[in-house]
């Protein structure tokens, strides 16, 4: 009879199977009695590939019947290896699978559930494998538990590597001082332990404790990436004129994006971070100033549409007076056709223009949509006014009705 656990876990793993394939796909004809399962006609009552659902796979040595995967009566029970398909055990007697799966009793045999260790072989309860050679396994070298680590076991004694320390008691007992964070620079030296490193948390770096991500150069725990006398890798130090960026030297005020020295403050490509591209634009301290919403006037980042004076003075903002900037190089208080022009505009960019409207003696610049009319004056009494015509699109002059304004 089958496992429940198994048939459970395989009909919601074929389920998920089925939603990754997606919707919508093309259904193939099928004899009756057969299913469409990615393209492949198959029997979910009897095929072991697609037992009950499309791709509900079962273990190694199983059957599908009626829908349902089902070990034989010698085999009862299903286990898994990571990396390894299912497959039909007996607990019971299965050296590899004893008593569980995936406890293997290495040196010995299965009965029971329970394993028997041959003679002359130690008996390392809850390790997998369960029974071994005490007198060369590298993993129990002389007891249960005990390993070598960088050596090899030989008449149930560990003998250490080259290079390696041999710290006695210790498991593992051949150690590599250097990065052994439980024999930094010394047997039993823990870079777990607070006093050797107060920073926490630690790692061993060429046998002194550091904290995590620096590096012991001669002695001194540094950041390699930052140091201007241990740039990249101890002992590399950075010339007069240069600093240490990201393990780089680089010109003093540029960072190493990617290998490259460039000035963030500057570089359309890495501007005020690497890999911030700034196209089209100018990158001025750090930051993008790409038109339209801005254009670079020397050293500076402007709002408007050109550079007045020399090239490098900003526009002047000016308001429309109905809630609506427009820039220019005039001063503010300046009247003419240009800026009642330029006013108009940045109201109602969709509008009709209706250029030189005589106002009673003024000139104005009428702007009309379908449903409002706003209209500037820009000399005599009325420079600097306006009226917005609110329940229709005739024009109407300062003084004649609707909503009067200012702007500049």
């Amino acid at each position: 009879m089958g496992t429940p656990g198994w048939a459970a876990w395989r009909l919601a793993a074929a389920v998920a199977l089925a939603a990754a394939a997606g919707c919508g796909a093309s259904k193939k004809a099928c004899p009756a009695g057969q299913t469409d399962c990615g393209g492949v006609c198959a029997d979910l009552q009897s095929d072991p590939a697609n037992c009950g659902v499309c791709r509900g796979v079962c273990p190694q040595g199983a059957a599908c019947q009626v829908g349902v995967c089902a070990c034989p009566a010698s085999r009862p029970d299903v286990c898994a290896s990571p990396g390894a398909a299912a497959v039909c055990v007996d607990k019971a007697t299965d050296g590899q699978n004893c008593g569980n799966c995936n406890h293997a009793c290495g040196l010995g045999t299965c009965a029971g559930g329970a394993c028997a260790c041959n003679p002359a072989i130690t008996r390392c309860p809850g390790q997998s494998p369960e029974c071994v050679d005490a007198t060369v396994d590298p993993k129990n070298c002389g007891a249960c538990g005990h390993a070598c680590g960088l050596g090899t076991c030989g008449g149930g004694a560990c003998a250490c590597a080259a290079g390696a320390t041999r710290c006695a008691g210790s498991s593992p007992e051949c150690a590599d001082i250097a990065v052994d964070p439980a024999n930094c620079g010394g047997c039993g030296v823990s870079c777990a332990a607070a006093a050797n490193c107060p920073a926490g948390p630690c790692a061993c770096s060429s046998g002194k404790c550091c904290a995590v991500g620096l590096t012991n150069c001669g002695g001194t725990c540094v950041n390699t990436s930052t140091d201007n006398f241990n740039c990249g890798v101890c002992g590399i130090a950075c010339t007069t004129g240069s600093a240490c960026s990201n393990g780089l030297c680089c010109p003093t005020g540029q960072t190493n994006c990617s290998g490259v020295c460039k000035d963030l403050q500057t570089d359309l490509a890495n501007c005020g971070a690497c890999g911030a591209a700034c196209p089209g634009g100018t990158c001025l301290a750090g930051a993008c100033c790409s038109p339209p919403a801005y254009i670079a006037c020397g050293a500076t980042c402007c709002q408007g549409t050109a550079c007045c004076g020399t090239g490098t003075t900003c526009q002047v903002a000016h308001q429309n007076g109905l809630g609506q900037t427009y820039f220019d190089c005039a001063p503010l208080g300046t009247y003419n056709m240009t800026t009642a022009g330029e006013a108009a505009a940045a109201w109602s960019s969709t509008g009709t223009d209706n250029s030189a409207f005589p106002c009673g003696g003024t000139t104005c610049y009428s702007r009309t949509t379908t449903t409002q009319c706003a209209m500037w004056c820009y000399s005599g009494a009325d420079a600097g006014k306006g009226v917005l015509n609110g329940t229709g699109i005739a024009p109407l002059c300062p003084g004649q009705g609707g909503t009067s304004f200012t702007w500049n």
